[in-house]
């Protein structure tokens, strides 16, 4: 009885609290009351009451305002009838404002979840909002008004205790790596590798012996002479697929299992800032991939260098630098005073012909000319086809795509016979050419590439400038540069035509410093190698004479006598000859008087070596002076980039000029060259001994130098031992295969190199102020081989034109980029003549005059004949070969060839001599013209035909450009050559001009031209 009072008494209680409204305020003035289950607004609430009391006269203004908000919501309210204009996801609240309540009004309020004015509500996101609704292994869902907790990917929920668990996508066979890929699962998902022996992501896996492309075959058995077998070519963990296409390269090392990603790339209007990373780390291991054993290697050798630094210079709207080296090593590149200072260097460049891309991962940079977008270089790896980019310690490599359609020229005198490479051939075999000056006094090749394109104003350049010795691997639709150090500096020239790229590429890397002298123009002969100096008189005097009898003009011999450049005229002592009189040096003054007299001119070679020890040479890393061996004798090697070698060299051809008067002077075995291979032991033997420890020293550089090529060098042990052995003479990789030290001096010799100016703080400061010091710091023989005779050059310009009355004349061996600015370049002629067939020593000898122009070098000239056989008919291919080397702006050939000519048993020949020597000094003021031209504008002499005729001039020869000679001398002599030895006509379509012919004068009609 007393329970059920006691329930009675609660639910009466209950009725009695739901009619008594419950009241809240708002911050807008109003004060919300909830009765029966809705809920009013009261404005006013005060005044209300006041009113409510008054007219009533009640005492309780609460039962008062109950009954009356009673009485309101039984009235016809909007919020009510439903005819409100409130949001759906709102509320609408009636609202009261005076007793009267004359007016029907109501306010709207969104509900939870929902924000707004009540009239327009949206969606509130909690999951935005806080990240504490879910708990840590569920992912917060917004849902209209609320949310909900789901698990995430990977994850599957237990309903029965409403958590999250992992779901093994392994297990379940529900994940997407490649059959050749191993699964392994993480929270959430999984990652996939690919297995032992595969590339790729793990999602796409290939072989990594399979699918490669022969520019992709870096050889694994470079370090030895003996045949790789396939059983030694898989122990060393390399690949084995003999090719047809590769036969040279059936060994070679599994394709890079990483590429280089951009994680951070900054651009601006001046060029682009990135940093490139193989994920923060050191690379090591089999590099073969496989399990997570071990992180993959991006390089060949498995010893990729990270961070690298990217830089992209917009120097002009036409041109642009890359460089890409490693982030934490100062660059030791070509010296910047090589070449000119550059204009608008770290301005920015509104409008550019160009744009510029990339790929995040794997790392690829694209440019593209603008507005046709077409691309001119994309680094981008292509699995099948090439790389991309590689960057080690002795090993770096980029690749760029090869657009179809697209050939190119270039890569100096000796670079190839015809436009390569050939995208749109079936062929799949590479052309390598090696840019690293040889033995022999041969020197390398420029690497400057000049893309032609059969659409107008579609040519462009490139330009990779890099001392190290250097490959470059043209493929059917890549191509590659691979060098043995450094850095990567490409320039790209956009241009149009393929005047304007050769403009910009010599304003890049500069122009001819000045005109030559006029006589260097005319025909030089030079004296026999093999003449001595005591009959140097007597051969010059009767050269001379022959000359003359056959009235064949001539401005200057050219002697090559190595005994007397290093000597002084109170120093005449050489131990190969045994002299110490004078008498030496009046056989040679007397050559040199019987030469002036006839009012010719005397060019003089000169070597790098010296006898005795001078301020500037090359020294070991022990600091002693490294001596090598030339002609027989022990010499030391001058270093032609050390501070002091402008007043060294500059003593060594003042003494010189008291033997012998010369005009000019030709840069000899500037390799440098030596009889030895790197160090010479029968050198040390002959040291003072004395000199202990000079001796010791030789002693022990020569035992690391045979040390080096008795062992078993072996990459392929570092690469799967992890690891890198620096080691300049013996590089894992080798351009042509060839040994650095062959014929040359140690790679390790140490010049000292200038890399900045500086006050000399000793020097007292006069009126012009504190003098100024060069500083430099070493760097191996190595890394400015390929320097060596261009530095040579700039220095022996200087001191000529601080030292002769004339302007100077320097002819070199080199085409070194930017060159040109100081010296002239001599071929040889020696490689051409190699061949046995006649017909394809034409081509090459025109090929190497057109490639040398367009790689910034005015000044060629070649010298032929001298090394060919003397055989049948030997008289005529040579004066071939002489009337079109006569039309080069250096016309230069050997007193042996001459004798051979003017001496012959047939008369034709001695006049045909003449003739072309008419011919070419009836041209002198034109090709000095074209020569001022080059100076002014950078414009080579030497110019193909679609240089002039960018549509006519690929039609040359009926369109067979790979066997076409035909080439420009200037913007208006067309040459056509001909090996054809019948002297029959020969027909040439003609580029769209009108055109005469240069003996007769009369204008030449019609499709074709007889010319021969």
């Amino acid at each position: 009885m007393h329970n059920e009072v006691v329930l009675t008494w609660l639910l009466l209680y209950v009725q009695v609290l739901h009619s008594i409204p419950s009241v809240h305020d708002s911050d807008d003035g109003l004060r919300f009351h909830s009765l029966e289950g809705r809920t009013i607004a009261v404005f006013n609430e005060q005044m209300l009451n006041q009113t409510l009391r008054t007219s009533g006269g009640l005492s309780s203004s609460h039962e008062d305002l109950s009954d009356f908000l009673q009485f309101v919501l039984q009235e016809m309210n909007p919020c009510v009838d439903g005819k409100h204009t409130c949001d759906p996801h709102a509320t609408c609240i009636p609202l009261v404002k005076n007793s009267a309540q004359t007016d029907l009004e109501y306010i709207c309020r969104c509900n939870a979840g929902w924000s707004g004015s009540g009239f327009h509500c949206e969606n509130v996101n909690e999951c935005e909002l806080s990240r504490i609704l879910c708990s840590p292994d569920m992912v917060c869902k917004d849902t209209p008004g609320s949310f909900e907790c789901l698990c995430g990917e990977g994850f599957n929920k237990m309903e029965a205790m409403d958590i999250c668990v992992d779901v093994d996508e392994c297990l379940e066979a529900t994940h997407k790596c490649d059959p050749n890929a191993d699964c392994q699962n993480i929270p959430g998902s999984y990652v996939c590798a690919c297995s032992l022996g595969y590339n790729g992501d793990g999602m796409s896996c290939w072989g990594m012996c399979e699918e490669v492309a022969p520019a992709q075959r870096i050889d694994c058995f470079q370090d030895q002479d003996q045949t790789p077998s396939e059983k030694t070519c898989k122990h060393r963990g390399c690949c084995w697929k003999p090719s047809d296409d590769t036969p040279d390269t059936p060994c070679y090392y599994p394709l890079p299992a990483n590429f280089y990603r951009v994680v951070s790339w900054t651009q601006s209007s001046s060029g682009v800032l990135a940093v490139l990373d193989c994920d923060g780390e050191m690379r090591y291991g089999d590099g073969r991939g496989g399990g997570g054993r071990g992180p993959y290697h991006i390089g060949p050798y498995g010893s990729e260098i990270c961070p690298l630094h990217l830089s992209i210079s917009f120097e002009s709207e036409d041109q642009l630098q890359i460089r890409i080296f490693e982030a934490f090593k100062p660059p030791s590149m070509i010296p910047s005073y090589f070449f000119p200072e550059r204009r608008g260097r770290g301005k920015g460049v509104q409008v550019r012909k160009y744009s510029v891309k990339y790929t995040p991962y794997p790392f690829g940079l694209v440019v593209q000319r603008e507005p046709d977008g077409f691309v001119l270089f994309n680094s981008t790896p292509v699995p099948g086809r090439m790389n991309g980019l590689s960057f080690e310690p002795q090993f770096v490599s980029l690749s760029t795509q090869v657009e179809e359609g697209v050939t190119f020229e270039g890569l100096g005198y000796r670079g190839p016979s015809k436009h390569i490479p050939t995208p749109s051939s079936s062929q799949n075999g590479l052309n390598k050419y090696v840019v690293w000056p040889e033995s022999s006094n041969q020197t390398g090749l420029s690497p400057f590439l000049l893309s032609t394109s059969r659409k107008e104003g579609g040519s462009f350049g490139l330009l990779m400038s890099n001392p190290h010795a250097m490959e470059v691997i043209f493929a059917r639709d890549s191509l590659t540069y691979r060098m043995i150090g450094g850095e990567i500096d490409l320039r790209i020239f956009v241009g149009g035509s393929s005047k304007d790229v050769v403009e910009s590429l010599t304003e890049a890397v500069g122009r001819l410093e000045d005109l030559p002298p006029l006589w260097s123009l005319g025909f030089l002969v030079k004296l026999n190698s093999s003449t001595s100096a005591q009959d140097a008189a007597g051969e010059a005097r009767n050269l001379m004479s022959l000359l003359g009898v056959h009235d064949v003009p001539y401005d200057g011999i050219v002697t090559n006598l190595r005994e007397f450049s290093d000597y002084s005229e109170n120093d005449l002592y050489s131990t190969k000859f045994g002299r110490s009189d004078r008498s030496f040096a009046r056989k040679v003054w007397e050559m040199s008087e019987e030469i002036h007299s006839r009012g010719k001119k005397l060019i003089t070679a000169v070597y790098p070596s010296s006898l005795t020890l001078e301020d500037a040479i090359v020294r070991d890393k022990f600091k002693k002076p490294v001596r090598g061996k030339m002609i027989g004798e022990e010499v030391f090697y001058l270093d032609f980039f050390n501070p002091n070698i402008t007043r060294t060299w500059g003593e060594r051809l003042e003494k010189l000029s008291k033997i012998v008067e010369f005009d000019g002077i030709i840069l000899q075995s500037f390799q440098p060259h030596s009889e030895c291979d790197g160090v010479c032991w029968d050198t040390c033997n002959k040291l003072n001994k004395f000199d202990s420890t000079e001796k010791a020293t030789c002693a022990k550089s020569f035992q690391t130098e045979t040390r080096r090529r008795t062992q078993v060098y072996a990459p392929w042990k570092l690469r799967k031992e992890g690891g890198h052995r620096f080691d300049p003479a013996n590089p894992p990789y080798r351009p042509g295969g060839r040994e650095l030290n062959k014929q040359t001096i140690p790679m390790d010799g140490q010049h000292c190199v200038v890399t900045r100016v500086e006050e000399d703080e000793d020097a007292g400061s006069g009126a012009g102020g504190g003098r100024k010091r060069l500083v430099c710091e070493g760097r191996d023989h190595y890394s400015v081989h390929s320097l060596y005779e261009m530095s040579a050059a700039i220095v022996s310009y200087q001191v000529l034109s601080d030292r002769l009355l004339s302007r100077p004349l320097v002819l070199s061996r080199s085409d070194a980029t930017g060159i040109g600015q100081w010296a002239a370049l001599v071929q040889d002629g020696k490689e051409l003549e190699t061949s046995e067939e006649f017909s394809s020593v034409m081509p090459r000898l025109v090929t190497a005059a057109i490639s040398s122009g367009i790689g910034g070098i005015s000044l060629f000239g070649t010298q032929v004949c001298d090394h060919s056989r003397r055989g049948e008919n030997w008289e005529e291919k040579c004066l071939r070969l002489l009337e079109v080397s006569s039309l080069f702006p250096i016309f230069s050939a050997g007193a042996e060839t001459v004798h051979a000519i003017l001496q012959s048993s047939s008369a034709k020949h001695a006049d045909t001599m003449r003739l072309l020597l008419r011919k070419r000094y009836s041209l002198i003021s034109y090709i000095y013209t074209c020569i001022y031209v080059s100076h002014i504008q950078g414009l080579p002499v030497l110019r193909p035909v679609h240089m002039e005729f960018p549509v006519g001039g690929k039609n040359i020869d009926n369109g067979q450009e790979e066997k076409s000679s035909t080439f420009m001398l200037g913007p208006s002599l067309l040459i056509v050559p001909t090996s054809n030895m019948e002297d029959q006509p020969m027909s040439v379509r003609l580029p769209p001009s009108r055109w005469y012919n240069l003996d007769s004068g009369s204008e030449v009609t019609g499709a074709g031209a007889g010319a021969g």
